[in-house]
This record gives structure tokens, C-alpha cells and sequence, in this order.
């Protein structure tokens, strides 16, 4: 980038990340959101964990700290770890997208999604991919194309992965007053964002009514 936005050297690389991070993912050409799975699923064995982050946010120098600890009070057992997460509201078959923010606190709290960031275990990455491929072809179109976080999200629960007989849960992270472990220490205009699509929250609707009728629940609190 070349304009007030572009990244100053440094910024985010691996001596900022106190070698917890070793290898960084950048496009040059937009090819959808699922193109942030390629990476992972091409080497899936080199690492334990990816950390997916939009590409219109600046996160802080520990968030991957932050993330692995977060992960030790789940007992390493979670879909998806974030720091900003949403519920479905279920009724039958049909799942309706919550556009409001669930509350962190000082246990992890159960989302049915994250949001924006992603922790997760990269062999885990595969069944995002598999599920967003087989919904391509039985979900209306564009659904699964546009909404990689429901992917990964409900794709990993869906796939029975728990080592337990439940399924993994996708986690809040504990609230953090440090502002170098959040996601967003600072944040770029979203003005091209997916999510201001007029049909943004039927298309995340379509696509989570896809998971229920495969056997997905909600976690919201009645």
C-alpha cells in the first residue's frame, strides 16, 4: 500500500510478535474470503495454530500471547477462539443472524461464532474448507463464498472434531485491559466490506439455516 494507510516497516512482523508467530500471510490480489484458508490448509502439519485477522484491522504485539493463553483455559478444546462474537437466534430449521456483540468477561464465554479474528487449530481448517465446498453446490449462491467466518466457525463444530462426544465450541477469550492483546489496536475504514452488502445478513442467514438443517445448535442463552 502507497497511501496513509500502508503499514509502517515493523509494525507487524516476527520480532513484534516475540517469536510466537513465524510466518505471515499477506495477498496482493483479492480472491474472496476463503482465500485466507489456502496457506493453512497447504501446510497444515508445520504449525499447531492459525490466527486469522481481517485485513482492516491492526492488532496489538501480544495478541498471539494472549490467544495461547486463552486457549490453556479451554483446555486446548474450542472450534474457534475471538475477542468478538455473535449469536443465532434458532427457530426450527431457520437460524437468524444477531448483528449485536456478546459480552467478554473474565471467563471465557461460548459463542456460536467469532468474529473478524480467528483462533484456531490448523488441522481444524480443513473442515471450514470442506464444509464451504460442499455448500457450494446445495446453499444459495454466494452464501458460503461470502462468510468463510461461518465456515469455520460452524464448519468446525459441525464436524464432530471434540476429542470429548461434544462438539467444540466456539470461545470468547477473557477480557483483557492491555491494549497490545487486543485485535483491534487500531482499525482502517471498512468502506468495501462485505457486511455493508444489502443482502449481508440474509446471506449469513442462509448459510447458518444450511448448518442447522446438518445437525449444528446455538449456544444462546434463552
Amino acid at each position: 500500500m502507497d497511501n496513509e494507510y500502508a503499514l509502517k516497516d515493523g509494525l507487524i512482523n516476527v520480532n513484534r510478535w516475540h517469536g510466537l508467530a513465524d510466518e505471515e500471510y499477506t495477498a496482493d490480489v483479492n480472491l474472496g474470503p476463503p482465500c485466507r484458508f489456502m496457506p493453512a490448509l497447504m501446510d497444515q502439519s508445520r504449525h499447531k495454530y492459525t490466527l486469522f485477522i481481517d485485513d482492516d484491522l491492526l492488532p496489538g504485539k501480544r495478541v498471539v500471547e494472549h490467544f495461547l493463553k486463552a486457549a490453556e483455559t479451554v483446555n486446548d478444546e474450542f472450534a474457534t477462539l475471538g475477542q468478538i462474537g455473535r449469536y443465532f437466534k434458532v427457530n426450527g430449521d431457520r437460524a437468524e443472524y444477531i448483528k449485536r456483540n456478546v459480552g467478554r468477561g473474565l471467563l471465557p464465554m461460548p459463542v456460536d461464532m467469532t468474529c473478524r479474528a480467528h483462533f484456531v487449530h490448523t488441522l481444524n481448517v480443513f473442515h471450514a474448507g470442506l464444509w464451504a465446498g460442499i455448500a457450494g453446490s446445495s446453499c444459495p449462491a454466494g452464501a458460503p463464498h461470502r462468510n468463510d467466518d461461518i465456515s469455520l466457525c460452524l464448519g468446525i463444530a459441525t464436524a464432530r472434531v471434540s476429542p470429548t462426544p461434544l462438539p467444540l465450541q466456539c470461545f470468547l477469550t477473557p477480557a483483557d485491559e492491555d491494549p497490545e492483546t487486543s485485535i483491534r489496536l487500531a482499525e482502517l475504514p471498512d468502506n468495501d466490506s462485505i457486511s455493508r452488502l444489502p443482502d449481508h445478513l440474509s446471506s449469513r442467514n442462509e448459510y447458518a439455516s444450511w448448518f442447522v438443517a446438518r445437525g449444528w445448535k446455538s449456544c444462546r442463552p434463552r
